[in-house]
């Protein structure tokens, strides 16, 4: 993604792993190595451990692994948004079409790739 080391993070693809009876869901690398995980123990006054679960930590952690899988795509997509666009020589009104159709055509791209990060699972 980037050579910066405060944005650096583990190997793509992540992957999801569903709560269990022992642990909460936990997203890993593709090698197996958790990322983060989705829950927390708590001692009791007995010194008794048990796992708290969080209502939606299943989906949460689901956004986790579509956002990260997805990020190159969005960005790309993003930034062809943003790309400059010669319409030739035209009139103004048929700059203006033109404009308006490459306008939606990108953000039509954009809105893909968003609703493939937000369907991926």
């Amino acid at each position: 993604m980037t050579d910066n080391p405060f944005f650096a993070h583990a190997p793509l693809p992540w992957d999801l792993v569903p709560a269990a009876d022992d642990h909460g869901p936990c997203v890993t690398t593709a090698f197996g190595t958790t990322v983060c995980d989705f829950y927390s123990v708590r001692i009791d006054m007995c010194g008794q451990t048990s796992v708290v679960e969080y209502t939606d930590a299943d989906e949460n952690a689901a956004a986790v692994v579509r956002a990260v899988n997805n990020y190159r795509a969005l960005v790309a997509a993003l930034r062809s948004c943003a790309e400059d666009f010669d319409t030739g020589p035209t009139t103004v009104m048929g700059s203006a079409v033109l404009l308006s159709r490459e306008f939606r055509r990108r953000m039509a791209l954009a809105a893909d790739a968003l609703s493939d990060a937000v369907e991926d699972r």
